[in-house]
């Protein structure tokens, strides 16, 4: 699941002209295999793959491992778009349920 996301992630980056892009992700097995370009598992040869390409495409791009209590907003994304069944961009104003997330990443409190 985070592979295609990250896949999914670098097509909007490109699509939507993002030049310098660092990718956070708690799958730590994923961020390393595409830092090493690695694959000891066949069934991701693919989307590697496409997140290699995907990565020339731009200027710059980092893939970091970040633990999931450290990035709760990422992971509340993740969930939300998996239960949605469906693809989401925001580019202005996220959703509501993003805001506290992103204050408890960061320590501080925000009242909607």
């Amino acid at each position: 699941m985070e592979a295609h996301a990250i896949r999914t992630g670098l097509q909007y980056c490109t699509e939507y002209g993002f030049e310098n892009v660092f990718v956070e992700a708690d799958a730590k097995t994923v961020i390393l295999m595409i830092n090493k370009g690695t694959v000891p598992n066949c069934s991701f040869e693919c989307i590697l793959g496409d997140i290699e390409v995907l990565a020339r495409r731009l200027t710059s791009v980092t893939f970091g491992f970040v633990p999931r209590e450290r990035n709760r907003a990422a992971h509340s994304v993740a969930k939300f778009v998996f239960k949605e069944g469906k693809d989401f961009v925001w580019d202005h104003v996220g959703p509501e349920f993003l805001f506290n997330v992103l204050a408890q990443d960061v320590h501080i409190s925000i009242r909607i």
